[in-house]
């Protein structure tokens, strides 16, 4: 494993140990296609990008980070999503014009918040500073990836339609069955729905953690909290381990899929937001 995240890191001129040291020392968190590069090696992804989460108001300092460990200046001015899927402001730097880093900033003092708000589970996965957390391990093991129609909550429109189009695509393109969950739905227990054995939780049993072998020391600012979310989610009677297997309903769509498929799979998504 820390050989595939020194590979990876090589990839976008940074070393192993200063990430490391990144990760243990702000609680920060990559997220998205290179913590699957390493969950899914037999996958073969090559990360277009590095996606590095943080909590509130800690981008700037992240940013200062890769200007000095690697010369990345900052592309354009940080974009402010205004609140949207749990994101506060990103910041994107680049090297050469061809490598790019993403920082995410979080609206809470949590980094996850970020990754879970989007409600697409083939990307809950967080590469931490001891190891690599994993939401839906059995998911992620199968190749099967499951979505709401609350993906990507923006006002439906162009730029909405085409940024989730491309997020779909990239993941059926990487071999993952896309599968639709549509939530919320009735509780199973008739209770309501706020409560709170609906949820997720980052640190349930159904959640995996797999700890780099070397890497043995905590941080006092790691995650303040649990992450909570409701997607996947079942009623107080199931239970929790696996519960994700009993959510999913059939592929919608997969890389072998027509265009029109995925171009149906879309409208639906986001039919009567």
């Amino acid at each position: 494993m820390e050989r595939l995240a020194t590979e990876l890191l090589a990839h976008f001129k940074l070393k192993f140990q200063d990430i490391r040291l990144l990760l243990t020392a702000t609680g920060c968190a990559i997220v998205g296609s290179s913590v699957l590069a390493l969950a899914r090696p037999d996958l073969r992804i090559v990360p277009s990008d590095l996606d590095v989460v943080t909590a509130c108001r800690k981008g700037p300092a992240i940013a200062d980070f890769f200007t000095l460990a690697a010369c990345y200046v900052a592309s354009s001015h940080p974009m402010d999503y205004g609140e949207v899927a749990g994101i506060g402001s990103v910041y994107t730097l680049t090297l050469g014009g061809v490598r790019k880093i993403n920082i995410i900033e979080s609206l809470t003092d949590n980094p996850l918040d970020a990754v879970v708000q989007f409600n697409f589970s083939c990307v809950f996965a967080a590469w931490q500073a001891d190891g690599i957390w994993l939401a839906y391990p059995e998911l992620t093991s199968q190749g099967l990836a499951i979505t709401t129609r609350a993906i990507y909550p923006m006002p439906v429109g162009f730029y909405a339609r085409f940024h989730t189009w491309c997020v779909l695509h990239k993941y059926a393109r990487r071999g993952f069955k896309i599968c639709l969950n549509d939530y919320p739905r009735p509780h199973k227990c008739g209770v309501d729905l706020n409560c709170p054995a609906t949820l997720r939780s980052s640190d349930d049993e159904a959640c995996c953690f797999y700890a780099f072998p070397r890497w043995r020391y905590t941080s006092d600012s790691g995650l303040p909290r649990p992450t909570c979310w409701t997607l996947g989610g079942t009623g107080c009677s199931s239970g929790i381990l696996h519960r994700e297997d009993r959510e999913i309903t059939t592929p919608v769509f997969s890389a072998e899929g027509e265009s029109s498929q995925l171009v149906t799979t879309m409208t639906q998504i986001l039919h009567d937001r």
